[in-house]
């Protein structure tokens, strides 16, 4: 990253590649150096140089695939902005890394943050700026069908569902995480056993959670989950 310093093309794009073998190499321990290398990838983004661009989005792929439901989101959706703009490069090959970046992006931070971003350009009148909306919901569409949908705000009181559900384990016991941006996660152990329960619930739930009430969905959706009330537990699915 120092070396990143000299004013030469060919050595900023060397450090860039070995950033990116590095990150793809150590896999979920790149989330304690995301914010220390976030800098040099805000440069490199928005650099002249195509291929500084290229390299720099091959970076934020193996970043973005390492730290997923790591809380690193806040940092992925600043490269995700900066990103965004290279969609309407002319080479193909830019074009290609930067989809790949904004993919790995979308694992990390959430299909529904990512497509706020692509509903905007699906109906553009002009074709040249279509193409690579319909390419990012093309792709997002096999391997995120069930949470392609609108990210909003009402969504976010799934959590206070959950919580109040929650409410009778002790507070200790309780690892509460918003993960993906559209879902809640908690990890429950007990004292005793330290046993761990890994309950998801995704906004796919949410017009069904209003609809049918907390404790019939959730029975739905994790029937094979049981907590037993004399464990100190206010919640039995």
């Amino acid at each position: 990253m120092n070396e990143y310093r000299v004013p030469e093309l060919n050595v900023q794009n060397g450090v860039l590649k070995s950033l990116s073998f590095l990150f793809e190499y150590i896999g979920e321990m790149a989330k304690d150096y995301v914010y220390a290398v976030t800098p040099l990838l805000e440069d490199a983004l928005i650099d002249r140089d195509q291929v500084h661009r290229q390299t720099a989005a091959s970076v934020v792929k193996h970043i973005a695939l390492g730290v997923v439901g790591l809380g690193c989101e806040d940092a992925m959706i600043h490269l995700l902005n900066l990103l965004y703009p290279n969609l309407f490069e002319t080479s193909p090959h830019v074009i290609d890394r930067i989809v790949e970046a904004i993919e790995a992006v979308r694992m990390a931070v959430g299909p529904g943050v990512v497509m706020n971003y692509v509903w905007a350009g699906l109906f553009h009148p002009a074709r040249k700026v279509r193409q690579p909306y319909w390419r990012l919901y093309n792709d997002a569409w096999p391997r995120s069908t069930g949470k392609m949908l609108l990210l909003d705000y009402q969504n976010v009181l799934i959590q206070s569902v959950l919580t109040e559900r929650f409410s009778g384990a002790p507070p200790a016991h309780i690892d509460q995480t918003v993960s993906d941006f559209d879902g809640v996660i908690y990890h429950i152990s007990t004292p005793e056993t330290k046993t761990q329960i890994l309950l998801s619930v995704h906004i796919r739930c949410f017009k069904d959670l209003v609809q049918y009430g907390a404790e019939q969905v959730l029975q739905r959706e994790y029937e094979q989950f049981v907590v037993a009330p004399e464990a100190g537990y206010d919640f039995s699915v």
